[in-house]
């Protein structure tokens, strides 16, 4: 476009139709991708509510929370040797990269007996808040868990650890 013989660069009005175009395309592809993201988080929460003990409903967050749990403990407990299990309280030994060597590691409710935790050499971390009581069991190469929450929600569960019933083969 020239003006007064001096020559500017500058847009054009279709091509600022065409940005202002796409601009709006891909805000409108962004707020119906988000809409239905919560459409279908708000369809699995409500299938992932399912009756519990007594007159309980357990959320989906708690669901959410107890198998990423179970999820998280099964990948700590892989490889490890030597369990015991007690009726609240693990102890085996698992391998521990930075030393190249088994360290002694502990996973019971530690504090004010309201948290699961994992405790090993170097300090612990928390797995699992607000549970009340804690009962564990060990089936062959299985983990038996019941625990019940402060709100009096129940969760049970397996976790399959290989490792132990190799162990158990070669003692035979």
């Amino acid at each position: 476009m020239k003006l007064n013989g001096i020559r500017q660069a500058g847009f054009t009005l279709l091509e600022a139709l065409i940005a202002l175009l796409l601009s709006s395309l891909v805000l409108l592809l962004l707020a119906s991708g988000i809409l239905e993201a919560s459409k279908i988080k708000e369809i699995l929460v409500n299938d992932s509510q399912a009756e519990a003990t007594q007159s309980h409903t357990v959320s989906g967050d708690r669901q959410l929370e107890w198998h990423l749990f179970l999820n998280q403990l099964e990948t700590y407990l892989e490889g490890t040797k030597n369990p015991q299990v007690f009726k609240e309280q693990i102890l085996l030994d698992e391998w521990e990269e930075e030393t190249n060597r088994y360290v002694v590691t502990r996973y019971d409710q530690r504090g004010s007996r309201n948290n699961f935790v994992r405790s090993k050499s170097n300090g612990y971390n928390r797995m699992l808040t607000g549970i009340q009581t804690v009962h564990l069991k060990k089936e062959e190469g299985w983990l038996l868990l019941d625990f019940t929450f402060r709100n009096g929600e129940n969760y049970q569960g397996k976790v399959w650890v290989n490792s132990w019933t190799e162990e158990t083969e070669e003692n035979h």
